[in-house]
């Protein structure tokens, strides 16, 4: 700021007190947020002193809204101790809630500008001191600070007023706090605006390390402990640089501070360590992104950013959960500098899980069945989810492989990522990029940032490769590289990403016999193989089918809110003696096609699918049977029976049975009255 700008502030003040103006546009030097504010508070009176007004909450509100700030008051306070400890003088810090009530004061000039030397428990709102920097900070929700004349009420034009807002972990504004140091002679000076811009860029850090500070807290009630011993530890410090390189230390998060360009100026040790920082080299940030080349633009633009990229050290790179908040200059409007947070890549397990909705959700007790041969299945399955190691599930399709992958997932790893990929149903063109994720610009259509893959994603917990036998034979030499050593490197990519994950893959082929075929590789069944659990098929769990027959029937009709029809004994017997190919899964399906099919509240044999009735057909009715010996059938007898087979399949719809025959309609029609069949 120039002179001619100072002396405009103050002509411009005595200006609108005198009410010389019609309209507010007219002034060129005040800000007109701050203008804006000044009409409100004209509204309450302050009289010609324009001295502010002391306004006290009730005892019991500042009592309620203490307890409800504890852990917000008890973070601040050993900020405003260790400012204390290099700053004697000339200055005032407090903390207020989104109501303007102060709960936390300090500093030499609170009774100087207050006239009292306990200010804890006074609401300054747009009533009591009409114009302020905290107020028009919680307004806006951003940094704001106000020179001296800018402040309404004259007891705070000889000041300057710094605020900065605290978001909780939600993101949700809860107070700011904020700064009052006394205006130099000249404040048009260079040095006095260097140090505008310190105070408030300093403050704005301060409140982001509070609502860190909170994010953290949610996710782990010991740091709490943990962030009060780490303080008591850095209560003296000399200058304003340690006083933030030691507030940020007391984090687990990396955080970084970098200027327009995007140098690193400050980092706190947790990023010197994972970013291999050395402090005699200007590093940029930008050098140390992946596949976000534009993250410098959107940070420039003045939005909080949140990406999810790597962190490339040596080549080898790290995910991490980046979040940029940028400090905006308010004369310019332009960035001046942006405090950067991320999370540890064992965080990001959880994030990637959370947004890819991958998550796992039978446990053993899920698994239905009392056979021997399912519960050692599961018993296997039990002792084995213990292990890191890899677990190969051998089975029939519809035998329930997944079912039983999720419950070794659920068993100890419930709240990691469960990363669930079929083989089979992946084109062969784009399993690689799939499983290995890509880089922005690796071919066409392929999204500008790229996209993690799923072993990425499953990083910190469990893959699950569906189908196994189906993988090209050239991607699995790939699997087993990253089987071995733990790093994967994206399609398209130039550096290894190092993961760590269990893997669990099943498949219904014979994959001995394909290793014997050349179809596998020998070197990766043998690492898949370590621990493995055959799922018997269904028609091996003796007793098991009438326990998920009752099953599927209550499940499904509570699903669909169908009265629970019951089932004839004749039918168990014709499911029990079926041979069951599709296993479980298609044991599932005939139920539903029995409960949507029977015609009233139980479920007899003509419900059955066609395939199951064709098992153990006895192609004629009761009241259609004829002695029969060992007589070869005759032409007619054999169409006959035909036409009922036709009729049972179609569920008794001449026109569909007439075109299976590949018999004309009449013709049919014709027969049926023939051999006397009724439908």
């Amino acid at each position: 700021m120039v002179k001619k700008e100072w002396n405009g502030i103050l002509a411009e003040k005595e200006v609108y007190l005198k009410g010389e103006w019609n309209d507010l546009s007219e002034f060129q030097f005040i800000r007109q947020d701050v203008l804006a504010s000044w009409e409100k508070a004209k509204r309450f009176d302050f009289g010609q002193e324009m001295i502010s007004r002391r306004k006290i909450a009730a005892p019991e509100l500042l009592q309620e809204t203490t307890r409800k700030y504890s852990f917000i008051i008890e973070i601040t306070s050993s900020m405003m101790d260790t400012f204390q400890g290099f700053v004697k003088s000339d200055f005032a810090f407090y903390l207020c809630d989104t109501n303007c009530m102060l709960l936390l004061q300090a500093g030499d000039l609170i009774e100087e500008i207050s006239k009292t030397d306990k200010i804890v428990g006074s609401i300054m709102d747009e009533e009591s001191i009409g114009t302020s920097s905290h107020l028009l900070c919680i307004q806006q929700q951003k940094p704001i600070q106000l020179l001296g004349p800018e402040h309404y009420c004259k007891d705070f034009w000889n000041f300057v007023g710094s605020s900065a807002p605290i978001f909780d972990q939600n993101d949700r504004l809860i107070g700011s706090i904020d700064i009052i140091q006394r205006m130099p002679k000249e404040p048009w000076l260079k040095q006095f605006e260097d140090f505008c811009a310190y105070t408030l860029g300093f403050l704005t850090t301060m409140a982001n390390v509070i609502s860190l500070q909170l994010k953290i807290s949610s996710k782990n009630e010991h740091l709490k402990a943990t962030n009060r011993s780490l303080t008591e530890s850095h209560k003296k410090l000399k200058t304003m640089s340690d006083t933030l390189n030691s507030t940020l230390t007391l984090m687990d998060y990396g955080v970084v501070t970098i200027n327009y360009e995007g140098k690193i100026i400050h980092a706190n040790e947790k990023a010197y360590d994972v970013l291999h920082l050395n402090s005699t080299y200007e590093h940029n940030i930008v050098e140390f992104f992946a596949g976000y080349p534009d993250f410098m633009e959107d940070v420039k633009s003045g939005r909080k950013t949140e990406i999810e990229d790597n962190f490339v050290v040596n080549f080898y790179g790290k995910k991490y959960v980046v979040t940029a908040n940028p400090i905006i200059n308010q004369e310019t409007g332009s960035m001046e500098v942006a405090v950067l947070s991320f999370l540890n890549d064992q965080s990001i397990s959880t994030v990637a899980h959370n947004r890819s909705g991958a998550y796992a959700k039978f446990s053993f007790d899920g698994i239905i069945g009392n056979s021997s041969v399912i519960r050692e299945a599961i018993r296997k399955a039990r002792q084995y989810a213990a292990s890191p190691e890899n677990i190969l599930l051998l089975g029939e399709s519809g035998t329930g492989k997944e079912l039983f992958a999720q419950a070794i997932h659920n068993n100890n790893d419930e709240q990691r990522p469960f990363i669930a990929v079929n083989c089979a149903a992946i084109p062969r063109s784009l399993i690689e990029s799939e499983l290995f994720g890509y880089e922005g610009g690796t071919f066409t259509g392929a999204e500008r940032k790229g996209r993690p893959g799923k072993i990425e994603l499953a990083n910190g917990g469990t893959l699950f490769l569906d189908e196994i036998g189906d993988m090209p034979l050239e991607l699995q030499a790939v699997l087993l590289r990253t089987l071995q050593d733990k790093k994967i490197m994206r399609v398209g990519g130039n550096k290894y990403l190092e993961i760590s994950f269990r893997l669990i893959a099943s498949t219904n082929r014979n994959l001995y016999q394909m290793v014997k075929d050349g179809f596998f590789r020998p070197d990766l069944y043998y690492r898949l193989s370590v621990l493995t659990i055959r799922i018997p098929p269904l028609r091996e769990r003796f007793g098991d089918i009438d326990l998920l027959t009752d099953y599927c029937v209550d499940n499904y009709c509570k699903k669909v809110g169908m009265p629970k029809p019951e089932i004839s004994d004749q039918v168990r017997r014709e499911l029990n003696k079926y041979y069951w190919p599709g296993n479980v899964r298609q044991l599932e399906n005939a139920i539903i096609y029995c409960i949507n099919t029977s015609k009233g509240n139980i479920i007899l044999p003509q419900d059955l699918p066609w395939e199951i009735q064709a098992e153990n057909y006895n192609p004629l009715p009761e009241k259609h049977k004829e002695q029969q010996g060992d007589t070869v059938l005759s032409m007619s007898e054999i169409e006959k029976k035909s036409m009922l087979m036709a009729l049972a399949k179609t569920n008794n719809n001449a026109i569909k049975s007439a075109e299976l025959l590949g018999m004309g309609k009449s013709t049919f029609y014709r027969k049926l009255k023939r051999y006397e069949i009724e439908i």
